[in-house]
């Protein structure tokens, strides 16, 4: 499989296959519970890698935010303010 370039002219990684939904039954099961997709649901997730830009992290299925806020808690970034230069 080939990447391909996706309508915002990034180059989209071929996802056919890696989710087979048909083989598992999750496209019928999908289709017969439409609305069983989590909605309602909050969840945390403390992870060094997640990355709040990510297409999937942005809306839900029924249109509101997914992220609701990130706290870096590596320490990264950290300013030390406790001297005092004039």
């Amino acid at each position: 499989r080939e990447c391909r370039m996706g309508t915002d002219g990034q180059m989209k990684f071929p996802t056919e296959g890696i989710l087979p939904k048909e083989e598992t039954g999750a496209a019928a099961f999908i289709a017969e519970n439409a609305e069983w997709d989590g909605r309602g649901i909050k969840i945390a997730i403390f992870d060094t890698g997640v990355d709040p830009g990510a297409a999937g992290l942005q809306v839900t299925s029924d249109g509101k935010r997914k992220v609701i806020d990130v706290v870096d808690c590596t320490g990264d970034g950290d300013v030390d303010m406790s001297e005092v230069k004039e």
